[in-house]
């Protein structure tokens, strides 16, 4: 093959990467009841593996409340509204949190965990924290010298996401009506303009 014909085969196979970028529809519940966890918690109790963080008002700490807990399956994301539950993880809740069977993705789980422990004397099991792997992948693969700091939740993903602007972000709201796709980077810029 000659040189100028793997050129443009290349080109071609790099557009077409291009128009194949990710998408996923995800279905998001607000959970508000002690009836609803108990729901949510039987439809994740299944799962093998989610992703979690938790949220707390004026920050997340042992002294600060949680206010908010997210979990998401690979099509599913579940927000218990723990200020409208009165501040109180509703027992389902609780039992799941605390079981070592689903392994839990989080990105640095030191204040999660530090909250859940002090507050609600829950003992997060299961636990895979992507800071401390990102961590050891430095340390061991990486072999790198510069290990000061953490690196946080974009850096881990600017490095595990090598093509991060082909990854876009659909809305939907309830009514399935369905928002334009915003990328990454207009993503970061709005967010950007919405804290200043």
């Amino acid at each position: 093959m000659s040189t100028e014909a793997k050129q443009s085969k290349r080109t071609s196979n790099n557009a077409r990467r291009k128009d194949q970028r990710y998408t996923r529809t995800m279905n998001v519940y607000i959970i508000e009841t002690n009836s609803e966890t108990d729901a949510a918690v039987q439809r994740i109790r299944h799962e093998t593996c989610v992703g979690i963080d938790c949220e707390g008002i004026g920050g997340l700490s042992r002294f600060d409340k949680i206010s908010l807990i997210q979990i998401s399956t690979e099509h599913t994301i579940y927000l218990f509204d723990i200020c409208e539950m009165g501040f109180r993880i509703p027992r389902s809740l609780r039992i799941w949190l605390s079981s070592a069977k689903c392994m839990k993705f989080i990105h640095d789980s030191r204040q999660d965990q530090d909250a859940l422990y002090h507050q609600y004397d829950i003992t997060l099991q299961g636990v895979f924290d992507t800071t401390v792997a990102d961590l050891v992948h430095r340390t061991f693969v990486g072999k790198s010298k510069d290990l000061v700091r953490l690196n946080g939740m974009n850096a881990v993903a600017k490095n595990s996401i090598h093509n991060v602007r082909d990854y876009m972000v659909n809305f939907m709201v309830e009514d399935d009506k369905i928002a334009p796709s915003i990328s990454a980077k207009e993503l970061r810029q709005r967010s950007r303009r919405n804290k200043s």
